[in-house]
């Protein structure tokens, strides 16, 4: 009875072993402009993060209804779980092409309508959509071809790089002004604090984490305020958490955007996302509303990504 009770466990084990095997690692594109990444997978749990056009991801686990993926972005490994209606599938082989792919390429519009090369198909993207090159006007998403321009791309022309990266990460920043606040968003028609400056990030080729607590972990620190140029980024602290972040802005870069704004020399300022994409003042204490005339969130560190 007793060999009998192994031989099953044994036969038992060795399906198991081989329906695992079996399980092939699934990989995924964004073929819609933007997809919702929940925290649990119910369309009623809150949104964690987007997955915008184009960008890939590796599908980790199915839910127990099998109505749900889990899934990793490969830009930052960000998981939450994926409607599976909205799972468009792409090989391992394709996957890996983009992977590797050397350039990033970013839709730098606020918004744009991709036009399929067959003229019968369109699908509108937004900035930080990512953009699979075929040619200098033709991407490529899963098996379907559009048509794009490539010529207006976030790419330093002259030998002061830092300087010039620094000018198209403001002109990038000042897309994002006045777009509502919305938690886990990444895109100009709702962001939160951290898709806002990861995102801005990005389209200069910096990579940086999803979120705030994780950028802040990323980076040169820099001592004080004063030693801050515009490209930096601030964050803020509650109850000894990281839990906001902001682009700091220069009073000289502020004065060619803002002429209006009454503004002292050496002065810093901020752009983050509050019930909007806004500017305030900064200071060693942390950001001061200029509407509530009070602060807002309290000086966490700064940090410097642009070299």
């Amino acid at each position: 009875m007793k060999t009998k009770t192994i031989f099953f466990l044994l036969i038992f084990l060795l399906v198991f072993q081989i329906s695992k095997a079996q399980q092939k690692t699934m990989y995924g594109i964004a073929h819609l402009s933007i997809l919702p990444l929940r925290t649990e997978p119910s369309n009623k749990s809150e949104l964690c993060t987007q997955i915008l056009f184009g960008e890939i991801y590796k599908v980790l686990k199915n839910s127990p209804d099998e109505q749900w993926l889990y899934i990793e972005n490969n830009f930052d490994e960000y998981k939450g779980w994926l409607n599976k209606g909205q799972f468009k599938e792409i090989s391992e082989k394709q996957f890996k092409e983009i992977e590797t792919q050397k350039k990033e390429y970013l839709c730098q519009e606020y918004t744009k309508n991709l036009v399929g090369i067959d003229k019968t198909t369109s699908i509108p993207i937004v900035f930080g959509a990512k953009l699979h090159k075929i040619d200098d006007n033709t991407c490529k998403n899963n098996t379907n071809f559009y048509t794009y321009s490539f010529a207006q791309e976030n790419q330093p022309q002259n030998q002061n790089q830092s300087q010039n990266i620094t000018q198209l990460l403001l002109e990038d920043a000042y897309i994002f002004l006045n777009a509502p606040y919305l938690w886990g968003g990444k895109t100009p028609f709702g962001v939160d604090c951290s898709g806002f400056t990861q995102q801005i990030m990005r389209a200069n080729h910096i990579k940086i984490k999803r979120d705030a607590y994780q950028q802040a972990e990323q980076g040169e620190k820099i001592d004080k305020l004063e030693n801050t140029k515009t490209g930096d980024l601030a964050f803020f602290v509650r109850n000894n958490r990281v839990v906001h972040v902001g682009l700091i802005i220069e009073d000289k870069d502020l004065q060619k955007n803002k002429p209006d704004a009454v503004i002292q020399k050496k002065e810093r300022w901020i752009m983050h996302a509050l019930e909007c994409v806004r500017v305030d003042k900064v200071d060693e204490k942390g950001i001061f509303n200029l509407d509530n005339k009070e602060y807002s969130h309290f000086l966490h560190s700064f940090k410097r990504y642009i070299k």
